[in-house]
């Protein structure tokens, strides 16, 4: 039996735990998300709209019954609808190996209804990660769950920005981000293939998959592998082939600043070379009171926070210059003898 599903993805953002922003801000960063669209050929079957809105007072209140964690405002909460038309022929189930498994008709239902969960899902991803390249640290996303035909399906855990902490206005002296609208973050993103495969296989897309993770990692501080993953992030983003030189090199050409370019550099090599081999004492994650604690966050937030403004500094310029890939080429000069070529 074919029918029209309508879909709803129901979060509340969640503000910034430090001053970074005022709420003046992170209320229009929420009305630079509810005037997103988003456009995907689901199953390469259909063309949905997923449209993004301001949550019914019917739809907040189920979620505020819900919750885990109270909260004094749901006013904040954005919706996403999309409506998909199930038609039962077009779903053949197949095994690993490509053979046509028998399936009945609830199953083929259940299996369109967990692909529909995972591209609102991943548009409620591109929305924070657009939103924490353009402002970071300005939002995560909160608890919340999606609908089918206004009936409860599954619950989101939400996922949150490491970035509230770590980025303070007084202490972002270089690289400076700058403004970036977040149609044009989302935009930017969302025309990147690997971005909408989910894999990252070219240089930008290894990095963002490498930046995604940074929400989704499960910690609420800054881990060891954090640290080791933003590095490679910025690595994967300039081509680096292991010369730490061609990569300052690489670096200073999108940012500028040569010298302040080699110092950040030259720690952030050094603090990884500490966790990789060992000169760093790294804590358990569950370990909550010990007196080397703060020492060691001190230290590690430094790290983050050095190679997160040169990553998301190298972002935001790529996005307003409209590039979606950083090529560099190497050009061989003989200052002596300039007229000579190699043959």
């Amino acid at each position: 039996m074919d029918q029209e599903v309508k879909c709803s993805c129901v979060v509340l953002p969640l503000r910034s735990l430090g001053d970074d922003y005022k709420k003046a801000d992170f209320d229009n960063t929420i009305l630079e998300i509810l005037k997103l669209r988003e456009s995907i050929d689901f199953l390469n079957e259909q063309h949905i709209i997923i449209k993004i809105r301001s949550a019914s007072k019917k739809k907040r209140d189920m979620l505020q019954k819900r919750m885990v964690y109270g909260t004094s405002s749901m006013s904040e909460c954005i919706e996403l609808n999309c409506s998909v038309k199930f038609e039962e022929a077009k779903w053949i189930l197949e095994n690993n190996s490509g053979k046509i498994i028998p399936a009945s008709y609830e199953e083929k239902f259940s299996t369109f209804l967990a692909e529909i969960e995972t591209a609102l899902y991943e548009c409620l991803s591109k929305i924070v990660m657009a939103a924490n390249i353009s402002r970071p640290g300005i939002v995560s996303a909160g608890e919340g769950f999606i609908l089918i035909n206004n009936k409860f399906y599954a619950e989101i855990s939400g996922f949150k920005s490491k970035f509230d902490i770590v980025f303070k206005e007084k202490e972002n002296k270089w690289p400076k981000f700058i403004d970036v609208p977040i149609k044009d973050a989302y935009e930017w993103l969302d025309s990147n293939e690997d971005v909408r495969s989910g894999y990252g296989q070219t240089n930008l897309g290894r990095s963002l998959a490498l930046f995604s993770n940074l929400f989704f990692s499960g910690y609420d501080r800054d881990s060891p592998i954090d640290c080791v993953c933003v590095i490679i992030a910025i690595e994967a983003l300039y081509g680096s082939n292991g010369s730490k030189r061609d990569l300052i090199d690489r670096i200073s050409i999108v940012l500028g600043n040569k010298e302040k370019v080699r110092l950040i550099i030259n720690h952030l090599y050094q603090e990884r070379s500490n966790i990789v081999h060992g000169s760093r004492n790294i804590p358990f994650w569950f370990i909550e009171n010990d007196d080397v604690l703060p020492t060691y966050y001190e230290t590690v937030g430094k790290f983050m926070k050095s190679a997160l403004q040169l990553l998301l500094s190298s972002y935001q310029r790529m996005i307003c210059l409209g590039i979606k890939k950083l090529e560099f080429e190497t050009i061989l000069k003989n200052e002596e003898a300039p007229n000579q070529r190699c043959s």
